[in-house]
This record gives C-alpha cells, sequence and structure tokens, in this order.
C-alpha cells in the first residue's frame, strides 16, 4: 500500500497535472511512505469493519469464522493446550474462539488499535491469549507452534520476496510435522472487478471528514496482480494514493510454490471450511505440512 500526500491546489487553480499522475498505473507493489495500519482514523474502521457480525470485510462474517474455526479444530485434530498462532488476528475473532477449544494461543497484528481491542477483550473475558503488536514479517520463533494461520487472503497482499520471506520464518517457527493454514483468491475472484469509479462522502472509511474518492483497478497480467487504488481528495486539496494489491493463485501455483518452500500440501478446498475444491472456485483455502529437512 503506497501513501502520497500533495496538494491538488495550485495558485487557487486545479493541478491537472498532478491529478492526472495519480490515476496512472502504479509501480508493482511500490514501498509504502506512511504506515497504514496505524492511521487512526482507517484502523478505527478496519476495526468496526472487523467487529461487525454480519459483514465479509476486513474479516469473514462471523458465521463463517464459527466454522473455520471448529473446520481446523476438527480436522487438524488440535488437542487442549495445543499452540498455535494467528497472524494478522486483528481485534482476535479466531484467538477467541481458538482459546474456547483449551488451546494455547499467540496472536500476531500490526494495528494498535486492533491488538489493544483485543488485549482488554481476553482480560475482560478472562482468556489467556498472548497478543503480540509486531510486523509478522519480523517475527522470529524456532519450533514452537502447531499449526499457524493466515486468513482472510493475507497471504496474496504480500510481493514474492515478502511473501518468500513469510515462508521461511513460518516454517521456522513450525514444530516437526507443523500446518500451515491459509487462503487465497483466485484468478475468478476478479472476473468482474474490473473497476473505474468516484464518490464524494461527508465521511467515511478514508477519512472523518468530506472527501472525493477516486477508484480504479489495474491488471499486472504476468505477475497475476490485480490493483485497487483509491485515490482520497479532500476538500483542502489534499491527495492521497492508496494502492492495495492482491496476487491471485491458481490450485497448482499453490502446489508449486510450497513444493519450493520445503512444505507438502495436505489439501486444497475452495475455502477454509472444508468445502470441496471446484475448478471455478474464487477463493482456495490451504493446508501444508512443515517437512523435516
Amino acid at each position: 500500500m503506497m501513501k502520497r500526500n500533495k496538494n491538488l491546489i495550485l495558485n487557487d487553480n486545479i493541478n491537472m497535472e498532478l491529478l492526472l499522475n495519480s490515476q496512472k498505473k502504479p509501480d508493482l507493489y511500490a514501498a509504502n511512505e506512511e504506515p497504514f495500519w496505524d492511521d487512526p482514523h482507517i484502523s478505527q474502521q478496519m476495526l468496526e469493519a472487523h467487529l461487525n457480525p454480519a459483514w465479509d470485510a476486513a474479516s469473514y462474517n462471523h458465521k463463517t469464522i464459527d466454522q473455520i474455526v471448529e473446520w481446523m479444530v476438527k480436522y487438524l485434530d488440535l488437542k487442549e493446550n495445543a499452540k498455535i498462532l494467528d497472524l494478522g488476528c486483528g481485534p482476535g475473532l479466531y484467538c477467541t474462539r481458538f482459546s474456547r477449544h483449551g488451546l494455547d494461543v499467540v496472536g500476531m497484528d500490526y494495528s494498535r488499535n486492533s491488538i489493544s481491542y483485543a488485549k482488554k477483550y481476553a482480560e475482560t473475558n478472562c482468556l489467556n491469549i498472548q497478543y503480540i503488536y509486531q510486523d509478522y514479517l519480523t517475527m522470529d520463533y524456532s519450533c514452537e507452534f502447531d499449526a499457524i494461520f493466515l486468513i482472510y487472503c493475507d497471504f496474496g497482499a504480500l510481493s514474492d520476496c515478502r511473501r518468500d520471506l513469510l515462508l521461511q520464518k513460518i516454517q521456522k517457527a513450525l514444530k516437526p510435522d507443523g500446518i500451515f493454514v491459509f487462503d487465497v483468491f483466485t484468478r475468478f475472484n476478479w472476473e468482474q472487478q474490473s473497476m473505474r469509479n468516484w464518490y464524494v462522502s461527508e465521511a467515511g472509511f478514508w477519512r472523518p471528514y468530506p472527501h472525493l474518492v477516486l477508484e480504479q483497478t489495474f491488471h499486472y497480467e504476468e505477475e497475476n496482480v490485480f490493483l485497487n487504488q483509491y485515490t482520497v481528495i479532500d476538500s483542502g486539496g489534499e491527495v492521497s494514493a492508496y494502492n492495495l494489491s492482491d496476487h491471485y493463485y491458481s490450485k497448482q501455483d499453490i502446489l508449486q510454490l510450497m513444493k519450493e518452500h520445503g512444505y507438502q500440501v495436505q489439501d486444497v478446498w475452495s475455502n477454509l471450511t472444508g468445502k470441496d475444491y471446484a475448478e471455478n472456485t474464487k477463493c482456495l483455502g490451504v493446508a501444508s505440512k512443515k517437512l523435516v529437512k
């Protein structure tokens, strides 16, 4: 995600060059200029999206989360005190449910707002969950977890080099024969996702005050990546561009990728509730075992 701050008003006129440049196809996985997850307003909006039980936004809806946790505990045969790590745990929706199954749970997220909420909820409800505010690409565990989860297709938001780094760190963090569970979008998720739109809001996800949002989608076909760009313009002319990337995968892509990184794919489903795999599925749920060298 990249954020650029510039002003659209130049000498009391609209800076059309800046506006046009903001709509050009950005570099793939351009480096972030400012934190996103800890933006005070955006992080609060993300938290509210997590906590809305009916929304598939930021997290799956809560009914689906219940189904995922029940399926994972059963499928992985997770016994009491099995140790698990939830990467990108948000406000602890999965961690809470896993903990109530008697598991030893660690949650990690890079949003202070979400981690703060998760810690308070766990304390209030007498849940023994360890929550860590940290970029999971910097974690450094060794043979500690029976299972590691990365849920809601966060895997696809990573560039290839960051993805490969994460796979190395997860491989190191898992116990022998430990399992890494994650999900990704497929090409079919993007069949109807071509977008070019704009809207004006009094207050919304991006800003708590009036602003204009320009939306568009870019496709990087050779890299199998779609990018949604949101250009936000406030009433003073300040322009900020947010790029949200998603690398989509096929089943064969996943099988090859995991093999290259020392994992054996145990199962591939159409989602993480264990739905049977279908060729035209929009999502893949994956369980991969760490191979002991």
